[in-house]
């Protein structure tokens, strides 16, 4: 989806410099893929999610 819009993508992610940010950097930069980031604090990039404001975002679970 992201190549086929042609840049207008996005993903968001909880933050500047946080290890979810890096990863999709890297998977940018890996694949060619022009998304835009939109850093976030706390659960509101769900709702934008679902909302459909963001394509994706890389959510990490913790297992205990």
């Amino acid at each position: 989806m992201a190549k086929r819009e042609g840049g207008r993508a996005n993903y968001g992610s909880p933050g500047n410099g946080t290890h979810h940010h890096l990863i999709m950097e890297s998977l940018k930069l890996r694949t060619g893929l022009e998304i835009t980031h939109i850093p976030y604090k706390g659960s509101p990039a769900f709702t934008d999610l679902i909302g459909g404001q963001i394509a994706t975002m890389f959510v990490r679970r913790e297992w205990r």
